[in-house]
């Protein structure tokens, strides 16, 4: 890409990994202890033979596909 392409070009954007502003790979951020809920699958989502059991603390069965609490 080219310079003309960005709404505004800086040299404070040039050699972020050695300023310590980026890192190398992206990662998926570690939830906090106190968010992760498990335990045994107590309800099932979809129909046979693709019925698939889950935990219904933090999923549910949304058109026959499991998703987290709240997406939809």
């Amino acid at each position: 890409m080219k310079a003309q392409n960005f709404a505004e070009f800086s040299p404070s954007n040039w050699k972020l990994m050695e300023n310590g502003i980026y890192d190398e790979k992206c990662e998926k951020p570690t939830p906090a202890a106190s968010r992760v809920i498990t335990g045994p699958s107590d309800q099932c989502c979809g129909n046979y033979p693709l019925r698939k059991p889950f935990l219904s603390l933090n999923n549910q069965c949304v058109d026959g596909q499991i998703t987290s609490l709240g997406n939809q």
